[in-house]
C-alpha cells in the first residue's frame, strides 16, 4: 500500500473497542494476555481525570493504529516527558506511515505540553521496532540499573 495522508486524533468513546483489539493483539504479540475491556480504558483514557494521553490513527474512517502516552518527571532535572509506552499499527498498514503519523502527533503534543522528550521502550529481541525509533531520531539509552514492583492488591 502506497504512504496516504493519515489522520491523528485522541481517542474518542466510538474508538474504544477498535482500540480494545489491538491492545489485546499487542500484547499477545509479545507472549502477554491483557485484561483491558472498553470500560477500563474509558477510564483511563477518556474519563474526568484521565491517567494517559492516548492518539489513534485512521484510514478509511476507521482506527488503525494507537499510541498511548503517559506522563514522565525527571524531577531532579524538572525535565518532563511522556512515556510512549504503546506504538500499535495494524499489520495490512504497516510501512505506510501510520507509525510515523502517531509519533509525529506525539511529539506535536508533548512540547505542547511542555515536554522535552518521548522516551519508549522495546522488547530485546524487536529489532523492527527499534530500527523504527533509531530511523525516527529516537536514541537508544543504557539500561541503568534493575526496576521493581510491588503489587498493591
Amino acid at each position: 500500500m502506497a504512504a496516504e495522508m493519515t489522520p491523528v486524533r485522541a481517542l474518542r468513546e466510538e474508538d474504544l473497542p477498535a482500540v480494545v483489539k489491538m491492545i489485546h493483539a499487542l500484547a499477545a504479540f509479545h507472549g502477554d494476555t491483557a485484561r483491558t475491556d472498553a470500560a477500563l480504558l474509558a477510564r483511563d483514557a477518556l474519563g474526568e481525570a484521565p491517567w494517559c494521553r492516548m492518539l489513534v490513527a485512521e484510514r478509511a474512517g476507521r482506527p488503525v493504529g494507537y499510541a498511548n502516552f503517559v506522563p514522565f518527571l525527571w524531577i531532579a532535572h524538572g525535565m518532563r516527558a511522556y512515556d510512549m509506552q504503546h506504538l500499535y499499527v495494524e499489520e495490512a498498514q504497516r510501512g505506510t506511515g501510520v507509525g510515523r503519523a502517531l509519533v509525529a502527533a506525539g511529539s506535536a503534543m508533548a512540547r505542547a505540553a511542555g515536554c522535552a522528550r518521548i522516551i519508549v521502550g522495546t522488547a530485546e529481541d524487536n529489532a523492527a521496532a527499534q530500527d523504527f525509533y533509531l530511523s525516527l531520531g529516537f536514541e537508544e539509552r543504557p539500561h541503568r540499573g534493575r526496576r521493581f514492583m510491588l503489587n498493591l492488591g
